[in-house]
């Protein structure tokens, strides 16, 4: 159920990628997170197929100790940042079900099985669906970084039992070294 139709890597988790990366995520950097945003672009920019101005773009949603102590989500800042250059629009339609096990250093395993329903939709106060979706034919999920692709595919899982009527999901970020 969970299934993404698309992933795009947007480039090695290593390197200069990688300090770019942790600048921006730890310390909320504007100069770093556009810089970061910039690169994305660089890997985006003449792809075909991407989806198409006024797709969603969803950014996986840090828990909410994490972003109180860095100061803001760099998944959301990169998401606006996406949204302005491709005309998508942000939709931070999801949130953290609850708080799973660690992954750094994790087994395969322990990952996929950290994430199985990990992130539920968002739904407004009448319960009704998400005002900003409405029918759209992609999703676009923005995480920092795929390891097994569980947060990505647990994700997809909450968008889709949440009734929104959706064609494609994509994932993006960078690739673990791992």
């Amino acid at each position: 159920m969970g299934a993404l139709d698309q992933v795009i890597v947007g480039g090695a988790h290593r390197g200069e990628w990688k300090a770019l990366l942790h600048q921006a995520k730890f310390s909320q950097d504007p100069a770093a997170l556009e810089a970061l945003a910039q690169r994305l672009f660089t890997t985006l920019d003449g792809r075909a197929g991407l989806p198409a101005p006024g797709a969603r773009i969803v950014p996986i949603p840090s828990p909410w100790w994490r972003v109180l102590v860095r100061g803001g989500s760099h998944t959301m800042t990169l998401s606006r940042h996406l949204a302005a250059r491709y005309g998508w629009v942000t939709c931070p339609m999801l949130r953290r079900a609850g708080r799973g096990a660690r992954q750094r250093g994790a087994t395969r395993q322990g990952r996929v099985g950290a994430e199985s329903s990990r992130f539920t939709h968002c739904r407004g106060m009448d319960g009704a669906r998400d005002p900003h979706f409405g029918a759209v034919s992609a999703v676009l999920l923005v995480d920092d970084v795929l390891t097994t692709g569980a947060t990505l595919q647990d994700a997809a899982t909450a968008i889709r039992l949440g009734g929104e009527p959706v064609s494609a999901i994509w994932g993006l970020a960078l690739s673990s070294e791992d």
